[in-house]
């Protein structure tokens, strides 16, 4: 399974806003030898192998914010954000919550090259899950089952 370098340019975007690029940039060059897709600058086309992505996540998670693996809500929030600045730029509106919802599984296939996102449409809100994804992980878990109350 890989995931598209977008989500790692994301990360990136936001390791460097929130710890500056100096700490971020050093935090990579240690660990350049064992991550062989950060030898080679990553375009939002690249594919990155998915076991390597989570690793070097723990990684991160366990160096900037000591274990805590709530981050990864963080991260989703933050990814979501980067995407409607980026490749989502001008698709979606204020309000359209339900509509972005209901194309979440496309965004998905389009990151992942594994498993699939299922939007499952209720009167009241709308559930997120992602099935069949090769590697288990928190990074997917805590994207699992998200619920957006009132998305009409």
């Amino acid at each position: 399974m890989k995931v598209k370098g977008n989500a790692w340019l994301a990360r990136c975007e936001q390791m460097e806003q929130t710890f500056g690029a100096e700490k971020w940039q050093a935090f990579l060059k240690e660990r350049t030898a064992k991550y062989p897709f950060l030898q080679s600058p990553v375009m939002p086309i690249s594919r990155i192998e998915v076991p390597e992505f989570l690793s070097l996540h723990e990684e991160l998670v366990d160096h900037f914010f000591a274990g805590d693996k709530l981050v990864y809500w963080r991260f989703g929030e933050r990814s979501a954000e980067w995407a409607m600045a980026h490749q989502l730029r001008g698709l979606f509106s204020k309000g359209e919550g339900r509509r972005f919802l209901q194309f979440a599984p496309t965004v998905y296939k389009n990151y992942f090259d594994g498993g699939e996102l299922l939007a499952e449409l209720a009167p009241t809100h709308t559930d997120l899950v992602i099935r069949g994804v090769a590697h288990p992980h928190v990074y997917f878990e805590y994207s699992r089952s998200a619920r957006c109350a009132g998305s009409k």
